[in-house]
């Protein structure tokens, strides 16, 4: 449903408008819908991800994987901003890509599902990087060696 005016409504729930024409939505009377909808797309990327399994595009191996996390001497460049120019954050993973094309929806025992959306000049081969948000926890982390499942994009 639409509001006729949304600079006002978003006045009256005390939201400040930088664009009315693209935030002429109603806000059905609770945060909650916000949520609900973020519910939604998680559901639908996991039904994404059963579908790509199930159609056998996937396809599993034992992996080294370690990790890091956002410190210069860990990184390359930018410490925050992968090789797909995204912003790190849990999923975040780094990936040789040969092996493992970017854009890969990768599932790592442990630590869930994440996106090879980074590269690394260590990791090559079977080798998966996982991103943690600190030092501490990349050391915690260690090296592994698991069975991952990777999905191709």
């Amino acid at each position: 449903m639409l509001y006729e005016n949304g600079a006002e409504e978003g006045k009256r729930l005390g939201i400040r408008v930088l664009n009315a024409e693209a935030v002429n939505i109603r806000l059905s009377g609770s945060v909650s819908t916000l949520q609900e909808e973020e519910i939604t797309l998680k559901e639908k990327l996991k039904e994404k991800k059963r579908a790509a399994v199930l159609s056998g595009s996937c396809w599993s191996a034992t992996a080294m994987v370690s990790a890091y996390s956002s410190t210069p001497d860990q990184t390359w460049g930018d410490p925050f901003t992968t090789r797909s120019s995204t912003r790190v954050h849990w999923g975040t993973m780094a990936v040789d890509p040969n092996v493992m094309p970017l854009w890969s929806d990768i599932h790592v025992p442990g630590y869930g599902w994440g996106v090879a959306e980074d590269i690394g000049g260590a990791v090559v081969g079977l080798h998966v990087d996982v991103w943690m948000p600190s030092r501490q926890d990349a050391r915690n982390w260690g090296i592994r060696w698991l069975k991952i499942m990777v999905c191709p994009p």
